[in-house]
């Protein structure tokens, strides 16, 4: 009986799985995460096409297919677009009218697993910055917003296994 349990179990979360692979949270611990209880959240949905902001703001989520590319959303003013292949240090290009850079490639630890992590820049106007922490296996991993006017920078990093853009 056990067993059978076992099996339905792996089965339903199986299925919970496949339902919500299209759906990504990346989460901020550190701001106001103590007076609210909860993370502050950038929620990606690639099914209903929307992005949910930490400050509970809906916005439209394109999800773009340029040849060249593994990776192509973007929403407002937040916009990953990743190239095909092995990035190199130093690598630029531009997409959708902003400057991409793969700054640096490092070796991290995510969910206890060592492995190579690209740091990817973009810069869409003069008072925003976005450093994208991207590996080719689990897409994006963590992600940081530095207002340049104050200086101030956030950190998300994902909830799920794999990010957006990871390998199937």
């Amino acid at each position: 009986m056990k067993f059978v349990f076992s099996i339905l179990w792996l089965i339903i979360l199986t299925m919970n799985l496949q339902v919500h692979a299209s759906e990504y949270h990346y989460d901020n611990y550190g701001l106001d995460s103590e007076r609210w209880q909860l993370p502050r959240t950038y929620y990606f949905n690639l099914d209903d096409k929307y992005l949910l902001d930490p400050t509970g703001e809906y916005f439209d989520l394109s999800i773009c297919s340029l040849s060249g590319y593994q990776t192509c959303l973007k929403s407002g003013l937040f916009k990953l677009f990743i190239k095909e292949g092995v990035l190199k240090e130093g690598e630029n290009w531009i997409a959708n009218e902003t400057k991409f850079v793969a700054e640096k490639k490092l070796n991290m630890q995510f969910h206890g697993k060592s492995q190579q992590v690209y740091l990817i820049s973009s810069k869409p106007n003069e008072h925003l910055k976005y450093q994208f922490y991207y590996s080719l296996d689990n897409g994006l991993i963590g992600l940081s917003i530095t207002y340049l006017d104050d200086d101030q920078t956030e950190f998300y990093l994902l909830r799920e296994a794999k990010g957006l853009g990871a390998s199937k």
